[in-house]
């Protein structure tokens, strides 16, 4: 993936992200910040895929998602 690719990608996922807060679509915006740590993993920046896989997982436990929660928690342990 060239620079370019890189930061579209970015920015497509914070969009993702802004949009889901802004209408209040708590599960997508959950899901979306796990396709972010996806991302931060996949580019070598730990750190903050462990940030956002941390904000996904304690919004799954508050609403009670059991489906999406051993994803992400498993995806946190692969870090």
């Amino acid at each position: 993936m060239s620079p370019s690719d890189t930061q579209k990608a970015a920015g497509y996922l914070r969009e993702a992200c802004r949009v889901h807060e802004e209408i209040g679509a708590r599960p997508e915006r959950a899901r979306s910040y796990v396709s972010y740590a996806r991302f931060f993993a996949a580019t070598g920046v730990r750190e903050r895929a462990r940030d956002y896989l941390t904000r996904a997982i304690d919004m799954f436990q508050e609403m009670d998602m059991a489906w999406d929660l051993p994803r992400a928690e498993a995806a946190l342990g692969d870090l």
